[in-house]
């Protein structure tokens, strides 16, 4: 196989995070909520690096217990180590918030503290093949599914300290509404709001994207019924 990435694959310690049965299972609301907002400000502060231009995805594995750990992944274009494996200690130290807890120095992550101190070993590092999905789909990678859209969105811009945020709303094809799109910490609800986020991150934050400098970040809002369509921001 021709690989043109590097995937790095280690864990860390969370100090704030009861165990439960809920983080053995990737498909439950609560694994969903704290991989995917671990997940958002890895990327942003990646975005902030020398490595800016080669971070592509970042993804959570598993939790595990005594003491509770972070399973996490990160890959990056391109085959040059470049410092990648002592790069995730580093990163959190310079820009996770540092928060005392429980005598600990730790750093928060989404809404997880972090040892980023105790990694147990060194990253492993694996080669991988990175394909880039065309950009007039969005890819549900949970459920290998295409979410079909229409191709101009509704648009209403705001005007937030932070900068401008933009509302948009597309009518959805192949989606049939249900009861689950209702309740955003339902397990379809956050299987797409994973998906698109992911797609709109690695798209707005593509070596060759005009957005790459002032893009921060998506939250998708709601789903809407008759016509089905999505909202977000």
């Amino acid at each position: 196989m021709n690989t043109n990435g590097l995937e790095l694959r280690t864990n860390l310690r969370v100090v704030n995070l009861t165990y439960s049965s809920e983080l053995s299972d990737q498909r439950t609301p609560a694994f969903q909520y704290h991989a995917f907002l671990f997940c958002q400000d890895m990327r942003m502060f990646y975005a902030k690096t020398r490595y800016a231009d080669r971070f592509f995805d970042c993804g959570v594995d598993q939790f595990t217990a005594n003491p509770v750990r972070i399973h996490f992944y990160l890959v990056f274009r391109g085959t040059d180590l470049d410092g990648l494996p002592d790069s995730v200690v580093s990163v959190i130290r310079r820009f996770g918030d540092p928060v005392y807890y429980q005598m600990y120095l730790t750093y928060l992550v989404g809404d997880l503290l972090v040892l980023p101190e105790k990694l147990p070993e060194d990253p492993s590092v694996y080669p991988t093949n990175i394909t880039v999905l065309p950009t007039s789909t969005m890819y549900t990678s949970a459920s290998s599914s295409l979410i079909d859209t229409t191709p101009t969105p509704t648009v209403t811009a705001i005007d937030t300290p932070d900068g401008i945020m933009l509302i948009l709303y597309y009518e959805v094809y192949n989606l049939t509404f249900t009861y689950d799109l209702r309740n955003p910490e339902s397990q379809t609800f956050l299987k797409h709001k994973i998906a698109v986020c992911d797609d709109l991150w690695r798209w707005y934050m593509g070596s060759d994207s005009p957005f790459r400098i002032i893009y921060r970040a998506c939250d998708l809002t709601s789903f809407n019924n008759d016509p089905t369509g999505v909202t977000f921001t």
